[in-house]
């Protein structure tokens, strides 16, 4: 973490949280690739920052899915990055699951566990001053720290067609953190 930290003092992050929309893939139809492209565009200019200087973070890239060995221990690393970045974003617009034939929105977003795990931990060590939501409309919302969400620790996953609701324990997500702020 030191280099990560090196890094971070001289560069803008930007960590993009997101429902997969497809098994295989996270965002068939593009509908949430356009919105992180807006959101960069629009906190690089909020920031006063080249899109060259502006480093972004998207699980589908950041994140090995070829290996199943490699991706199990890169997903644990997950509340770190969130906590590490600069910039959270939210992308959670209104559209079809391509495989479940479900909506996907942002209430669906909100149930996800691991969506909820990643806004848990960079709330937990940045606060809520640089987390956003990329609307449909192409807005960038900021989120009002009362309105982070529900019971953070229990959601939802994915198995097979179904949903099942869990708990972060279950998703090994080290929750130290999170019984020190409830003493």
């Amino acid at each position: 973490m030191e280099k990560a930290e090196l890094f971070l003092k001289d560069q803008y992050t930007i960590f993009f949280s997101h429902q997969w929309l497809a098994f295989s893939t996270p965002d068939p139809d593009k509908s949430q690739y356009d919105l992180m492209v807006n959101a960069t565009r629009k906190l690089a200019k909020k920031k006063k920052m080249e899109l060259s200087k502006v480093y972004i973070w998207v699980d589908y890239i950041g994140i090995a899915q070829e290996s199943k060995v490699i991706q199990k221990y890169a997903i644990q690393t997950l509340p770190a990055i969130a906590s590490s970045l600069h910039s959270f974003v939210v992308v959670a617009p209104s559209t079809p699951h391509s495989d479940l034939k479900t909506n996907c929105d942002l209430d669906t977003y909100k149930r996800r566990g691991w969506c909820r795990a990643e806004v848990l931990s960079h709330v937990a060590r940045r606060g809520t001053s640089e987390l956003y939501i990329a609307t449909e409309k192409g807005e960038l919302r900021k989120v009002d720290g009362t309105r982070v969400g529900d019971n953070v620790t229990v959601g939802e996953r994915t198995e097979g067609k179904s949903a099942v609701r869990v708990s972060i324990r279950e998703q090994n997500v080290d929750l130290k953190l999170v019984e020190e702020m409830s003493r």
